[in-house]
């Protein structure tokens, strides 16, 4: 049966056309390790360090600006599947709706000051 829920499109976009079909044809299961190797996963880490690992990915995003952080997972998201012009417009129209906001010019300050910015969010 051919995965659903988009796998023969999102597997060659992160993994490449080829290794992509290597597995989609073959239905053969791979390691971890393998998983990092080919982009699959960002990292992998023993059972035990799960959770502090990914509350630590959090803690690193949660320390910029709500706006920000939301307005690449937009950009990113959406860009995805479009053509690269495409995808730099949405990535503008992120940024140009963060340039009025406090967030950006607080952002800004916090960093020509060297000290921890106070993001308000929306």
């Amino acid at each position: 049966m051919p995965p659903t829920f988009g796998g023969t499109q999102r597997l060659p976009r992160l993994a490449g056309r080829k290794r992509a079909l290597e597995f989609l044809l073959t239905g053969d299961p791979f390691p971890p390790q393998r998983a990092l190797e080919i982009g699959r996963i960002n990292a992998v880490v023993p059972h035990h360090e799960l959770l502090p690992a990914a509350r630590a990915l959090a803690s690193r995003i949660i320390r910029h600006s709500p706006l920000a952080v939301g307005g690449v997972i937009t950009a990113v998201t959406r860009g995805l599947n479009m053509a690269i012009a495409e995808g730099l417009l949405v990535e503008s129209e992120q940024f140009a709706a963060l340039v009025p906001s406090h967030d950006l010019s607080e952002g800004l300050a916090a960093w020509k000051e060297r000290r921890a910015p106070n993001y308000r969010g929306a």
